[in-house]
């Protein structure tokens, strides 16, 4: 292999590990353990801002509690404040789960085709939470930059139904969350494979002494 050809093999490898740290990361994350319930039925969520930056949305996530799976599948919708529907999914047990930091708990994410959010006001919710357990009131919890948390919305009810109902005695109901693709700043556990495959790439660039071609080797 000449010189020229390693070159362009660590270079396209370097690209691809620099392009993967283009990851998704959760809109909410919490500080501290929120509580927990699992009456129902409801459809849990809430509503938020997004800054005028805007946002892709590749994933939609219900909470599983210990990830330990679900009792039943759930689906998670996204709206626009005034309510029109820009994407649904279902989430079930098989769909990976992406651990909040410290917890064994965590979100379960569907794949959706991406969607860009300009600035405005969108609700995210999950419905049919009866028997399962679902996460609110978090005594404190964080948000992506350039986004901002408004406030809880839910109705007693299952299926496809957008929630119009809110209270700011509850901090949260977290049934739902989502994750953005092209976030400023990723979770650190998310972003540390990546930039370990760039190190790796990197050192296979300068470990590697060049060899020139030449007749009869």
């Amino acid at each position: 292999m000449s010189i020229f050809t390693k070159m362009n093999f660590y270079g396209g490898l370097l690209s691809l590990c620099l392009a993967t740290q283009a990851l998704a990361a959760p809109l909410v994350n919490w500080t501290s353990a929120p509580n927990t319930n699992n009456s129902g039925p409801w459809v849990l969520g809430f509503e938020f801002t997004v800054g005028a930056a805007g946002g892709t949305v590749s994933g939609l996530g219900a909470f599983d509690n210990l990830g330990d799976g679900f009792l039943n599948d759930h689906i998670v919708c996204l709206w626009t404040s005034a309510g029109a529907l820009l994407a649904s999914t279902n989430v079930t047990s098989s769909d990976p789960l992406d651990l909040i930091t410290g917890t064994s708990d965590g979100f379960r994410y569907a794949a959706i085709t991406p969607i860009t959010l300009t600035a405005g006001n969108y609700v995210v919710a999950a419905s049919d939470w009866l028997g399962d357990v679902y996460a609110f009131d978090a005594p404190g919890f964080s948000i992506l930059p350039g986004f901002s948390y408004v406030t809880d919305r839910y109705e007693s009810t299952s299926g496809l139904v957008f929630p119009t109902q809110g209270t700011t005695a509850t901090n949260g109901y977290f049934g739902a969350n989502l994750q953005i693709s092209d976030a400023p700043e990723l979770d650190g556990n998310t972003a540390a494979l990546p930039l370990a495959f760039v190190f790796l790439c990197m050192a296979g660039l300068t470990s590697r002494r060049p060899r020139f071609s030449v007749p009869g080797q």
